[in-house]
Parts: structure tokens; sequence; C-alpha cells
């Protein structure tokens, strides 16, 4: 006999969800240059998330995997706020960048609240209904 202890959501399918929300962002916001090529991963991390307990509260994983890019867009304007200017091969290059806090800031709250959501979900399930 399973254990109410065993079938509860583990945190390999929190990160299986994550990674699949991570995939299902970039789709949608590179559709035209990158979104294709997600297509395969975002669909092969929600097989993997669903073999390993199907859709349960560790699909809240899936708000953190977009919240991840807040921490990609962070780090490419990590120079930033203003014109950055790099010198490559001899030449000059310059672009402007944001202020990467806004991006990081909504990153850490985009991974932090589904976090502290399933870790409050899967001790509610563990202690089952309340009396």
């Amino acid at each position: 006999m399973i254990s109410r202890v065993d079938r509860r959501p583990s945190w390999l399918q929190f990160a299986a969800w994550a990674a699949c929300g991570a995939g299902a962002a970039l789709i949608l916001l590179a559709a035209f240059a990158f979104g294709p090529l997600a297509i395969v991963p975002a669909g092969l991390f929600a097989g993997i998330a669903l073999l390993l307990g199907g859709a349960n509260v560790s699909a809240v994983g899936a708000a953190a995997g977009v919240g991840a890019w807040g921490f990609v867009l962070g780090w490419l304007n990590r120079d930033g706020p203003g014109v950055v200017c790099t010198a490559p091969d001899g030449g000059m290059h310059c672009t402007e960048e944001w202020a990467p806090w806004p991006f990081w800031l909504l990153g850490a709250v985009l991974v932090l609240i589904p976090m502290i959501l399933f870790r409050y979900l899967r001790r509610r399930m563990h202690r089952g209904p309340a009396a």
C-alpha cells in the first residue's frame, strides 16, 4: 500500500514544470526567432512532468520557469542602465541597456512565490484536510 507521503508531489516534478514554463515563455516571447526551437524541449519537459506524477500542485512550477527569464534579462542588462560600449576585434560597439534590478526583482518574485506556494500546498497535502 502506498502511503500518503509517497503520493506527494516532488520537487523534481516542480522542476520539470518549471522547465516547461520556461520553454513556454520562450515560445511566446520569441515566437518568430527562437520560439519554434523551444517547442520540442518544452513538450519533452511537460511529458516528463506528466510521467512523474501528472498535473498536480507541482504545476505551479511553470510560473517559476517563466520567472527565470527575469534573471536572464537582468544578466543581459547587467552593465546598464545607459549606453554601454565594448571594443570587440578592435572596433567599437555601443548598445543601450536597461537597469538590471527590475528584471532581477521580477524574476525573484516570480520564482519565489511559486516555490513558497508549492511548499505550502505540499505540506497541506501531507497533513490532510482540516478536521
